[in-house]
């Protein structure tokens, strides 16, 4: 398998050091078009990567010869990771670029796994494109040396340091979703701490963390067996709906939950209780912080029976503070374990039991 759009980043027509960053009519264009709606499948992920990539006829035409037809939904990454946040539309459009062909490859790969007959093959093709991974990701660290730009970035650097740290962390990703997926195939399987220093050549210290996602949760999000945003997709609620109301109420109030300019307690009551989403034209904008809504999603989910990350971000109905889509990887990687407001959410809390 070839990891063409990604290579590219780093090799040919999508390098951020060449890129048109005065263009920015025609990226909002293509960010509007392509939409803020996660993919539920393999055919819509490649059409919105095509709209992305539509000034790009080459890497349009490749991704046309690589849908394999899986008539199965999106399988979700086996691991996340606190990935660099975009701060302009030019930074979104490599980070949608980079995140969307990174869970098209994997899902490609498994895709085709299903079709291999035998050990042999699948210890050879699944080998063949680690080393395809791994070798990218070995040219993006020595990139990013020759340009100095090792440090972690921050919202005031430029568009080169953001690509290319986004792209190496995107790819470990990668590498270790396919790695976990076909781990009963491989003889050596590799761990993040060898990856950074033996494959890598960088420090301990250079580590940034990815975090395994409840097989549970990914198996719902993404089997090939079940369909988990069926005509009735819901969050579950199996509490009493009064208790809830005033919950949600008070931490709208009290907590600062949502942007009233924006949204209203009642919005996010309908939204939670909905018998099906996929109705919902409602959208839920947060004002609190991320960190603060993971604590009080936490808090909801033993009311729930379907309320987990994925959900949340398969729903595309809720945004952060800053406008951003909420996705499972922004939550996971949002636990702290005392939040600001966590007294005062606790007691509100004491309604719903």
């Amino acid at each position: 398998m070839e990891i063409k759009v990604l290579h590219s980043i780093l090799h040919t027509s999508l390098m951020p050091w060449a890129f048109d960053t005065g263009n920015t009519k025609s990226i909002t264009e293509k960010l509007k078009k392509a939409g803020s709606k996660e993919p539920a499948f393999e055919s819509e992920l490649i059409q919105q990567l095509k709209t992305l990539l539509a000034d790009y006829p080459d890497l349009v035409k490749w991704l046309d010869k690589q849908n394999t037809q899986s008539p199965h939904p999106l399988m979700a990454h086996y691991f996340i990771a606190a990935f660099p946040a975009y701060t302009n539309n030019t930074s979104k459009f490599y980070s949608l670029i980079i995140s969307k062909e990174a869970l098209r490859v994997f899902n490609a790969f498994v895709a085709r796994s299903k079709k291999w007959s035998n050990k042999v093959d699948a210890i050879y093709q699944t080998n063949l494109l680690l080393k395809s991974i791994k070798a990218l990701a070995q040219q993006t660290v020595k990139e990013m040396e020759a340009r100095g730009l090792q440090d972690a970035p921050t919202e005031q650097c430029d568009l080169v340091h953001f690509v290319l740290h986004l792209l190496l962390q995107q790819l470990i990703v990668l590498y270790f979703d396919v790695q976990e997926h076909a781990k009963n195939s491989l003889d050596t399987i590799i761990s993040l701490e060898d990856f950074y220093l033996s494959e890598l050549n960088l420090p301990l210290s250079a580590i940034q963390p990815i975090t395994p996602i409840k097989q549970e949760e990914a198996a719902e999000s993404s089997s090939g067996d079940e369909n988990p945003i069926s005509n009735k997709f819901t969050f579950g609620f199996n509490g009493n709906a009064d208790n809830l109301k005033t919950v949600i109420r008070q931490l709208c109030n009290k907590a600062d939950l949502i942007n009233e300019a924006n949204t209203s307690p009642d919005d996010v009551i309908n939204v939670l209780l909905a018998k099906d989403l996929t109705a919902i034209d409602t959208t839920i904008h947060l004002n609190c912080e991320t960190a603060i809504f993971r604590y009080i999603v936490d808090r909801l989910m033993p009311a729930f029976s379907d309320l987990k990350f994925i959900a949340i971000e398969k729903s595309a109905l809720f945004y952060s503070k800053k406008g951003n889509l909420i996705k499972a990887q922004n939550l996971y990687s949002s636990k702290i374990d005392n939040p600001k407001l966590k007294e005062e959410i606790d007691k509100i809390f004491k309604h719903l039991q």
